[in-house]
């Protein structure tokens, strides 16, 4: 998750465009670490950070891709 987060910061606005995501997932898990801290309450946070877990796969296969082919410059970026 570090990757991601680390990841998502260094894409020129995509931290602006998804503070509301961040908002939420960084509320809702102070919320019930600090009241209630029960893995049923963790399950709605976890289908959002699923969108940053794709973004992680995805700049891993770009990655992987221009490893594979050195000469490949038109593959798109993130």
């Amino acid at each position: 998750m570090l990757y991601v987060l680390i990841l998502s910061f260094r894409i020129p606005g995509f931290a602006t465009r998804n503070s509301l995501l961040y908002g939420f997932i960084g509320f809702y898990s102070l919320l019930h670490i600090l009241t209630w801290a029960m893995t049923r309450y963790r399950l709605p946070v976890d289908a959002v950070l699923l969108i940053f877990a794709a973004l992680a796969l995805l700049d891993l296969w770009q990655r992987w891709q221009t490893r594979r082919t050195p000469d490949a410059k038109t593959l798109p970026t993130i």
